[in-house]
């Protein structure tokens, strides 16, 4: 995976996908949400690590390669923690590939990390007023690659309503399927933590980071 993926970064970096090279356009779209909204007070104090902003994330390329990168390692810890908890909370969740950075188990959950592969493949790319949007036929979605409660939803709209979650439009808690988890997993503060990776994931994991993935 370090052959695959490994970029020359001397900053803390995330390679969030390898497919084709992301357009500048595409890039800066990406850029002006990955971040997430704005955290209220009583959300920072939940935060792993007391900063004193929001983490400022960058979306940059290196080759075919989409990379985020972070001001430092505690942007790192507070960004991971606050896409699980505040921006798509309840979901399960993927290690990222990072260098530069110590923390153990930098994730991203389910659709943030579908969404940043639609984008390193070119399947989701900045329109002329610089919105992220869907670049090839539209389809509808079944599960896993629908999110639970969305079976037959059209992909453009999946794209709009998790870009909307990103920019603070959308907020919602996202649904388990039945017999998901249990009741302690209600508990936030504890499923960041606990959360494993499931089939459905490990098998986006590799279509993302294939060498074959599609042009």
């Amino acid at each position: 995976l370090k052959d695959m993926l490994e970029v020359d970064a001397s900053d803390p970096i995330a390679v969030v996908g390898r497919s084709k090279a992301v357009d500048e356009a595409t890039l800066k779209a990406l850029t002006q949400i990955v971040s997430g909204p704005s955290s209220s007070p009583e959300q920072r104090k939940r935060w792993p690590v007391q900063i004193a902003q929001d983490p400022i994330i960058k979306a940059t390329a290196s080759g075919d390669r989409l990379v985020l990168r972070f001001r430092c390692e505690d942007d790192v810890r507070v960004w991971c923690w606050k896409m699980a908890h505040q921006v798509f909370a309840n979901e399960g969740a993927g290690l990222l590939y990072t260098q530069n950075v110590a923390f153990e188990y930098p994730c991203a959950p389910t659709n943030l990390s579908r969404l940043l592969r639609y984008v390193s493949e070119g399947v989701v790319v900045a329109d002329a007023s610089g919105k992220l949007v869907l670049a090839v036929a539209d389809r509808n979605l079944a599960y896993p690659d629908a999110e639970y409660g969305f079976e037959g939803e059209l992909l453009s709209k999946w794209i709009m309503r998790t870009v909307g979650r990103l920019n603070g439009t959308e907020r919602y808690t996202t649904r388990d399927p039945p017999g998901f988890t249990d009741d302690e997993d209600d508990d936030l503060d504890t499923a960041f933590e606990k959360r494993w990776v499931s089939k459905a994931e490990e098998e986006d994991i590799d279509r993302a980071f294939a060498d074959d993935a599609p042009e």
